[in-house]
């Protein structure tokens, strides 16, 4: 009889855990179309995933003379949607994730950007958290 009793709570307990694990998946989920069209503020050069894959960080240049930044872009439900755009100094191009996916760090023309991928998900304006300008060149 206790041992029944310990098999309940276990499958009611794998129950639960899964129930949860499938909420938490919701931006993962798989777009109804192998390939899905998404239209940017901007001319994009690199797209970069978060960890979980619920957001894309993607570079964007603009020939046109219109802002250059980060587009932030959510995944829910297998759709995809520019959720914010962080502007940046300088063109964005390059752009690599740290290992914690805390910080998004990326080339922008002259210089290094360093931004907080938090901020950046919520949409907050002090998502640039520094740079780092390159030095001129010595000449011979």
């Amino acid at each position: 009889m206790g041992r029944m009793r310990i098999m309940g709570r276990v499958t009611a307990l794998l129950v639960l855990l899964l129930g949860v694990s499938a909420s938490a998946d919701s931006c993962n989920q798989p777009a109804k179309e192998a390939v899905v069209f998404l239209a940017l503020p901007g001319n994009p050069f690199a797209a970069i995933p978060s960890a979980d894959g619920c957001w894309v960080f993607a570079s964007l240049r603009n020939g046109s003379g219109g802002p250059t930044g980060i587009a932030v872009i959510s995944r829910k439900n297998g759709a995809l949607s520019v959720a914010h755009f962080v502007k940046t100094s300088g063109a964005p191009l390059g752009a690599v994730l740290t290992h914690g996916g805390k910080m998004l760090i990326v080339t922008a023309d002259d210089r290094i950007l360093f931004l907080d991928t938090a901020r950046m998900v919520d949409g907050k304006k002090n998502a640039v958290l520094g740079d780092l300008k390159s030095l001129p060149c010595p000449g011979p």
